[in-house]
């Protein structure tokens, strides 16, 4: 979920960096100080899109190594599930442990 609003909140941000100093025109004075506002709105929005981007990047590859983790631990579930359970016994102990200690 918080990789789906980060995604979001980075289209967002490449929107409102598009629209930014879209406003109205002003004459002499006017006009150079709503310029330096825009140009002010667009480097705190770009700063804002770096920042969620990085947040983004950094969900994507917890979602990534998650994902490889579970992988990873539903084969070795399906490797100990075919091979392991044949030499533990009910109790949990490995058959080859009990036959060294009784001599079996």
């Amino acid at each position: 979920r918080e990789a789906a609003a980060l995604s979001r909140d980075v289209r967002d941000l490449r929107r409102r960096l598009e629209g930014a100093g879209r406003g109205a025109q002003a004459d002499g004075d006017d006009a150079a100080a709503a310029a330096a506002a825009d140009e002010e709105e667009r480097e705190v929005l770009r700063w804002e899109l770096r920042e969620a981007a990085a947040r983004l990047r950094a969900a994507e590859a917890g979602c990534a190594e998650v994902a490889r983790d579970l992988e990873a631990s539903r084969r070795w579930t399906w490797f100990e599930s075919g091979h392991e359970t044949r030499d533990v016994l009910a109790s949990g102990e490995r058959r080859a442990h009990m036959e060294a200690r009784y001599g079996c």
